[in-house]
């Protein structure tokens, strides 16, 4: 039996796939290289303190080498893939209940990163980002 908490993931992870699909019908032109149709979407954890943004995204059986972080101002967008271990015949499935494939997250922020301090990490399938906050702000003396 599906938890509530499964069942608003598959909600969400629906409504993800209904409004790319609706996207790409509408304005098909419109879509760029960086909105690809995921198939399935990693939880993530965003939190901040005085010093950095953290981002930490679950993302067990992908490989270091399938996952792109591009950060660009206030934005970071994380994209990946995981692929199946091995080559399983349809008539062969009992039950899938793993998401496998591409997946795309981006997430903006208040303020802008300091994009040359960024570090990442990936441990026990969780990809964590320490981004330090960039200190934009300029004392203008007065005459």
């Amino acid at each position: 039996m599906p938890t509530k908490k499964g069942a608003l993931r598959d909600l969400l992870e629906l409504q993800s796939r209904l409004n790319s699909i609706i996207s790409e019908v509408m304005e098909p032109s419109a879509k760029s290289e960086n909105e690809n149709i995921s198939l399935w979407t990693p939880p993530a954890d965003v939190s901040e303190d005085d010093e950095n943004f953290y981002i930490e995204i679950e993302v067990p059986g992908v490989n270091i080498e399938d996952i792109e972080i591009i950060c660009e101002g206030n934005s970071v967008r994380i994209k990946g893939e995981r692929k199946f271990s091995r080559e399983i015949a349809a008539d062969n499935v009992h039950r899938m209940e793993r998401f496998f494939g591409n997946f795309f997250r981006e997430f903006e922020f208040v303020s802008h990163i300091d994009r040359d301090k960024i570090e990442a990490s990936l441990e026990n399938g969780v990809l964590t980002l320490v981004m330090p906050k960039k200190n934009d702000k300029k004392k203008i003396p007065i005459r």
